[in-house]
Order: C-alpha cells, then sequence, then structure tokens
C-alpha cells in the first residue's frame, strides 16, 4: 500500500524570516488613538502621562510664588503707575499659570494652553531682563504638552476610560522633567527670598 505525499503548503507573500507581529510590534503600527487594548494604550503613554502631571504639579506653587512676587513688590517698591503695572501683570500671570497647573494635572485640555500661554509671556518678559531661562522653561512644556502622543493623553477617552480601566499600569516621570520640575517651582521663591533680604539688609534711610 503506497502513501500518497502530503499536498505542499499554500502559496505565501509573507517572509518566513520576519519576526512575528505580535504585542508592541502590531501594536506600533496601529493608530494608537483607536486601539482597543487598554493596557497598550496606556503602557505607550504613561511617560507622556506622568511628565505632564509632574510639571502640572509644579506649575501650581511656582504661579503662586509668582503672584505673591508681584504683591510684594507693589508693597516694597515706591509705587507709580509703571509699577503698578508690572505687579498687576506678574499677578496675573502667577494665578494663571497656578490655575493652569491646576486642571493640567487632571489632564484637562484647556489647562495646557493656558500653562504654555502664561510661560510664553513669562519668556517674553524675560528677555528683558536678559533671563531666557523662562523661555527656555516655555519650550520645555510646549514639546511636552503638544509632541505625540500628548493628545491621546489630553483626550475624553484616555482621562475617563482607560486611566480607571488601567489602575494597575504605574508609571513615572524622567528624572529630568523632576529636575525641571523643582526648578520653575522653587525659582519664584528663591527670587522673593532674594528681594526681602536685600529690602531688609538695606539701611534705613
Amino acid at each position: 500500500m503506497s502513501v500518497e505525499p502530503a499536498p505542499p503548503p499554500p502559496a505565501t507573500d509573507e517572509n518566513p524570516f520576519a519576526a512575528p507581529a505580535t504585542g508592541k510590534l502590531a501594536f506600533a503600527d496601529a493608530n494608537l488613538a483607536d486601539a482597543d487594548d487598554f493596557d497598550l494604550i496606556r503602557l505607550q503613554c504613561i511617560r507622556k502621562e506622568k511628565n505632564i502631571t509632574c510639571i502640572s504639579w509644579a506649575m501650581l506653587p511656582s504661579g503662586l510664588f509668582t503672584a505673591l512676587l508681584g504683591f510684594l513688590l507693589y508693597a516694597y517698591i515706591p509705587p507709580n503707575g509703571l509699577v503698578l503695572i508690572a505687579c498687576l501683570v506678574i499677578i496675573a500671570l502667577g494665578l494663571c499659570q497656578a490655575f493652569g497647573g491646576f486642571i493640567t494635572k487632571d489632564l484637562e485640555p484647556r489647562g495646557r494652553s493656558i500653562l504654555v500661554g502664561c510661560l510664553g509671556v513669562s519668556g517674553l518678559l524675560s528677555l528683558l531682563s536678559v533671563n531666557p531661562l523662562n523661555l527656555l522653561f516655555f519650550f520645555i512644556v510646549l514639546a511636552m504638552m503638544y509632541r505625540k502622543p500628548a493628545d491621546i493623553v489630553f483626550s475624553d477617552r484616555y482621562r475617563d476610560e482607560i486611566i480607571p480601566a488601567t489602575p494597575h499600569i504605574r508609571g513615572r516621570a524622567s528624572i529630568l522633567i523632576w529636575l525641571i520640575a523643582i526648578t520653575m517651582a522653587i525659582i519664584p521663591l528663591m527670587v522673593i527670598a532674594l528681594f526681602l533680604f536685600a529690602f531688609l539688609s538695606a539701611p534705613a534711610h
């Protein structure tokens, strides 16, 4: 009794030596915003999410300290029209920055627009004092808030569905972002300390 040979395998265009498209390899080629796997979406976006929330938390005390600096300048510098305008601008920027940080930490899209706007104005004003540090912070925050996958992180689906469905996925901001956030938070406080030190140590007339 003869045994018939097995039929040849069907022709295919796939490369037999290619790596299998599974897991993150397959997911990377998919549309991230429309994917159904919440775990993979969160894994792809968790670093961006934590960087944004880290900077946003830093903007809250930074804005409040900036507003306090505006009040102190108005209280201790001899008042005139120009000083009053400058103090009001500083106070308004500080309060807007604090409010923007407060709502951006919850991934509210309007919060990033407020933060970027405030830092943009602060950066332009810092050029007048030959201090481009605020302008550098502006470009860093601008890239963080709008570079991919920021649009996904700020979406209603990510905030209202994906995050609550993936509490087991944890992440943290990068060390560089932590350093930037700490610097942005303490700079206004340092300026306040230097201002009070200079004022209190000045000889009385």
